[in-house]
């Protein structure tokens, strides 16, 4: 089974959703617990396993590097099982590492599709502490899972919407004149029923509730330049008589497939249609001349290196403090000390646009088109 967050990194090679376009649980724990901390972060040679996605994947090549730079830095061993973006292959190296009768310190765990994936979880659970990634708790799943590292759904929704704001806000200065007063919006959101394009429509909706745009359609796609593309390329000659000033997708790979159909419908994206993207994943051409107006930074490096810094920790103190923490979006990162770690812990997700993206900007360390999975 696919999971449709990364489709894009299938086609252009995670961890930004729109006026219309989310949060992790602060409950539950794991079967597995640790009750008495070692008081330091080293971890002395134990071993971590980890089940990712392929690190074919730039996103998720990032994030093993970072994962494996912390786990190195802490004296912990990391294994990674790799899959290819397929629940089953993952539930199968699950089943079939623990057969082995192997015990590790801890999990790390990326899930390819969570709603299939609860028995493989509570199997895991059950022999050491499972410290998941990418997509946040689930109800259905908080029980088995000690902590959470990644990216915050409502964060990057309300971030996106925030800049989707900022930039019809400069139309509306520059004297651009809109089709509406609030401006026309096309949302291509992700696929119906995907965990984390909820939590992004929350936050979205929530930033810009107080200034709406006059959605003419939410219409739910894959992920990618094709699917972008394909489904832009239905929407387009329907509302094109309307007016449309926005076109929202769900990251830059995406939005280069809207690009594609808007200039084949006769429209010049940046000047007829602004293109507004999510995460700045897929190649940043069009960022760069202006043909898509912003994206946001998701660091697959900063993922792989706060789950690292969660697990040390909790094994530090042997405890998980309840609720949530956002990390800081600084040019390098922030310390790691010898305190419990937070039950989900957020990576950062600062919006950029333009030339701005390659102009000495750094997120902990890491270049922002490197930390982002991004080409250009």
């Amino acid at each position: 089974m696919v999971r449709p967050r990364y489709a894009w990194i299938a086609v252009i090679t995670v961890i930004v959703g729109l006026a219309v376009a989310g949060c992790g649980s602060s409950g539950g724990g794991a079967t597995s617990k640790v009750t008495k901390g070692t008081g330091t972060l080293n971890g002395n040679g134990k071993k971590i396993v980890f089940f990712d996605l392929s690190k074919s994947f730039p996103f998720i090549a990032e994030q093993q590097k970072g994962a494996q730079e912390e786990a190195a830095k802490y004296g912990y061993k990391l294994q990674i099982i790799e899959n290819t973006l397929d629940a089953d292959q993952e539930n199968g190296q699950i089943q079939q590492y623990l057969a082995t009768g192997e015990k590790p310190a801890a999990f790390v765990w990326l899930p390819a599709d969570p709603g299939s994936q609860v028995n493989p979880l509570r199997q895991m659970a059950q022999v050491a502490p499972v410290f998941q990634v990418d997509a946040q708790i689930q109800p259905f799943s908080d029980r088995y899972v000690t902590a959470y590292a990644g990216i915050n759904g409502i964060l990057k929704g309300s971030t996106n919407g925030e800049a989707a704001l900022k930039i019809r806000a400069q139309d509306q200065k520059s004297g651009r004149k809109l089709h509406s007063p609030a401006g026309n919006l096309l949302y291509i959101a992700t696929p119906k029923g995907f965990r984390l394009g909820e939590l992004q429509d929350q936050g979205c909706n929530e930033a810009t509730k107080a200034q709406p745009f006059k959605l003419l359609r939410k219409e739910y796609s894959g992920i990618g330049a094709q699917p972008g593309y394909d489904t832009a390329s239905q929407l387009i000659p329907r509302y094109k008589g309307q007016g449309i000033d926005y076109i929202f997708a769900t990251n830059v790979d995406t939005a280069n497939g809207v690009v594609k159909a808007l200039k084949e419908n006769g429209l010049q994206p940046g000047k007829d249609v602004k293109v507004i993207a999510g995460n700045c994943a897929g190649d940043l051409s069009g960022v760069i001349d202006g043909e898509i107006a912003n994206c946001g930074i998701e660091s697959g490096a900063a993922q792989g290196k706060t789950a690292i810094d969660e697990i040390a920790q909790y094994f530090a103190t042997g405890k998980i403090l309840p609720g949530e923490k956002q990390l800081p979006a600084s040019r390098e990162a922030p310390p790691v000390k010898v305190e419990p770690p937070t039950r989900s812990t957020f990576t950062p997700y600062p919006e950029t646009s333009g030339r701005g993206i390659l102009n000495n900007c750094q997120l902990w360390g890491v270049d922002c088109v490197t930390a982002a999975g991004a080409s250009h």
